[in-house]
């Protein structure tokens, strides 16, 4: 079960991301002031989130991994 869970978790995450690329390569090409701020909110949201994930997956790691050695 908690492997079906952590490839659907990740299938979204890989999807999010492609999204956010896609997102900030169509809002590059718009020249208006909205589109601007839209991109800049895009590529900040594209280092975030990848940035957050990994943080979270290696913290998950670290608090499961001492939970099967005191075992």
């Amino acid at each position: 079960m908690l492997k079906k869970m952590k490839r659907a978790l990740a299938l979204g995450a890989v999807a999010a991301i492609a999204l956010l690329f896609m997102v900030t390569l169509i809002l590059a090409f718009i020249d208006t002031e909205k589109a601007r701020e839209l991109l800049m909110a895009s590529i900040v949201a594209t280092i975030v989130i990848p940035t957050l994930i990994y943080v979270y997956l290696w913290l998950f790691q670290l608090f499961t991994k001492k939970k099967d050695d005191e075992k």
